[in-house]
């Protein structure tokens, strides 16, 4: 839950920094926030390889090819970081379906 909570906080990050600042600048902001979109998505892919958790899993897989597009595309940043924040908020709320319901 950990890696998903990180990687919305920087999918928003990565958002709100391709939106608020012009082109050349904004590489300040984008660069080191998908660096480590990558580094906790290929975590979060270890994490939902054993035990298999299939849409974490598939989120995880496409969060990671965000990372690299956003690290590689200068014009699609914008949905490409958006992108991150709706696949994490989707692995979320499967975490929460799939989750034990505890009786009181």
């Amino acid at each position: 839950m950990i890696f998903r909570l990180l990687l919305v906080a920087l999918g928003v990050v990565a958002l709100v920094g391709s939106l608020a600042i012009e082109r050349p600048e904004r590489f300040a902001i984008i660069w080191p926030t998908a660096v480590l979109i990558v580094l906790l998505a290929a975590g979060s892919i270890a994490a939902h390889a054993v035990p298999l958790h299939r849409v974490g899993l598939v989120c995880a897989i496409a969060t990671l090819v965000c990372g690299f597009f956003l690290l590689s595309r200068a014009e699609v940043q914008i949905p490409l970081a958006g992108a991150v924040v709706v696949l994490q908020a989707v692995a979320i709320t499967d975490a929460f379906v799939r989750a034990p319901t505890r009786r009181a």
